[in-house]
């Protein structure tokens, strides 16, 4: 699916979206990577990140689960592009829900969990949404 040209605002240009993984395959982030710069192509350069490290003042050991509210907090202030995605192998919450797939603002960044995607064909559903 490619974003028709005709959804765009006339002064749209494209914007550099940086992805960040931690603990997640090669396979997976090629995937999410091809997924996005083939469905937002109009509108998106991606471009490879860095492996980072899970912070821990994000780790609830309660819940055995990753705050993704302070994810993301963490996520904006390091990124240097436009927008970013941090792919991440372990299990999200925020705040009222149980857990969730992923977590974002919008034009400014996200993250995103592969740990209740149990196969690629999830993953490559859950990255063109």
């Amino acid at each position: 699916m490619k974003i028709s040209p005709r959804f765009l605002a006339p002064d749209s240009k494209h914007f550099d979206c940086e992805i960040f993984h931690s603990q997640t395959s090669n396979k997976e982030i090629q995937l999410i990577q091809r997924a996005l710069a083939t469905t937002y192509e109009n509108v998106l350069n991606v471009i490879m990140g860095e492996e980072l490290e899970l912070i821990k003042e994000a780790y609830n050991s309660q819940r055995n689960q990753y705050n993704a509210d302070i994810l993301l907090r963490y996520l904006l202030e390091i990124k240097k592009k436009d927008t970013a995605l941090w792919v991440i192998k372990k299990d999200l919450y925020c705040n009222g829900m149980n857990f969730v797939f992923g977590y974002a603002i919008y034009h400014r960044g996200a993250v995103l969990s592969t740990y209740r995607l149990s196969s690629q064909k999830l993953i490559e559903k859950e990255s063109y949404t």
